[in-house]
């Protein structure tokens, strides 16, 4: 198939983290399909108006005016649909920029679909233009891709529930390989032979480390030597650290940022349990949680916030707990059950890899997306 992709949000040479999952699941059909993504670039990466990344072809169209930049897309989709005739059309996120995607699908008659993520669905929160523009893109779909139940029953309020399947994400187990002895790498990043309890996030409000952090003290009280590693930076990081004083938690508590792909997969493969408290309020959305699935694939027991679309992701009481994000209680308690239980946190874990091997991999999300694909073509 020659499949066409447009997403606001792609890797650049600035944040080559940005939108991973996009690039991923495209790398993917990249291999028995001819992938374009258009995106948005700027001059100062000086990259080439096409290149093939992955074996994707990557469009950046350069424009600082978001009218103009909607304008572009239009005029590029049809150039590359006169050379390429595309089967599909496929706008990742919303706004009115997949109106304009929807639009020129339709001038072009080819099938149009939306991938929706959590972020500004709600519609007790979104703007009256935000939802019309909502509303407009999932009219031109022939389908809305939702990455989770939690995103599914945020998009039946803008379009009707036929028109929605749930596809989650995929991890690319190639991304994650060990390249370090882990006896060596506790040594090199100063993390002792003691429990490590692993978060990996953007440092926002939503991912609920503070919540963490205000359940440690106790749990340290029995285990002194305890390290919680958080890798990830972003705007929370100051509030976070004086938290760390608050709880006396200096000695226990090692920021790390952001890492590459290589540290992180040694990060998950010398960690014993993974935590994220994932909450929602308002535009706040944790639409489904990579992470959580790439800390299962390395048969981590993982705890996760009830919240959003991480019941997608993480069985309750069977690859790991999920737990109300304000109930610390039971936070506290699971987190010392697994810290106190060898056995216990092996037994989850192997059930995580289970699941996370024969259901979250890429290569099983392709399959339903080329599947949906045929049904309209």
């Amino acid at each position: 198939m020659n499949l066409c992709y447009i997403s606001y949000i792609y890797p650049t040479p600035e944040k080559p983290i940005l939108g991973s999952f996009v690039e991923e699941q495209l790398a993917e059909l990249s291999k028995n399909h001819n992938v374009h993504i258009i995106t948005k670039g700027k001059s100062c990466w000086k990259c080439p108006e096409e290149e093939i990344v992955k074996g994707i072809h990557v469009h950046r169209l350069i424009a600082e005016n978001p009218f103009v930049f909607n304008l572009q897309c239009f005029i590029k989709i049809i150039s590359l649909n006169n050379k390429f005739s595309f089967d599909v059309i496929h706008s990742h996120f919303l706004g009115f920029l997949t109106v304009i995607c929807g639009l020129t699908s339709k001038i072009i008659r080819k099938p149009f679909f939306v991938t929706a993520y959590g972020l500004g669905l709600d519609p007790t929160t979104a703007s009256f233009l935000r939802k019309l523009s909502i509303k407009l893109s999932f009219k031109f779909a022939k389908k809305v891709i939702n990455i989770s139940h939690y995103t599914k029953s945020l998009s039946e309020y803008y379009a009707p529930k036929k028109k929605q399947v749930i596809i989650t994400p995929g991890i690319t187990l190639s991304k994650l390989k060990v390249t370090s002895n882990a006896k060596s790498f506790r040594k090199k990043w100063n993390l002792g032979n003691n429990i490590i309890i692993l978060s990996v996030a953007n440092l926002a409000w939503r991912k609920g480390i503070d919540i963490i952090m205000s359940v440690l003290p106790d749990i340290i009280k029995h285990h002194p030597h305890l390290k919680y590693v958080i890798i990830g930076k972003g705007q929370e990081k100051s509030n976070l650290k004086r938290l760390v004083k608050k709880y006396k938690l200096t000695k226990n508590v090692i920021f790390v940022g952001w890492v590459s792909d290589e540290n992180l997969t040694n990060f998950y493969n010398v960690s014993d349990i993974f935590v994220l408290m994932s909450r929602t309020k308002g535009a706040a959305v944790e639409g489904f949680g990579i992470v959580y699935a790439e800390a299962g694939a390395f048969g981590k027991p993982v705890i996760g916030g009830k919240s959003g679309g991480t019941s997608d992701v993480v069985i309750d009481g069977k690859t790991g707990f999920l737990i109300e994000p304000e109930n610390k209680r039971l936070l506290k308690e699971k987190l010392l059950l697994l810290v106190e239980n060898k056995n216990l946190r092996r037994q989850i874990g192997t059930h995580a890899k289970k699941y996370i091997y024969e259901t979250h991999l890429w290569k099983y999300k392709v399959s339903q997306i080329i599947k949906l694909y045929s049904k309209f073509i």
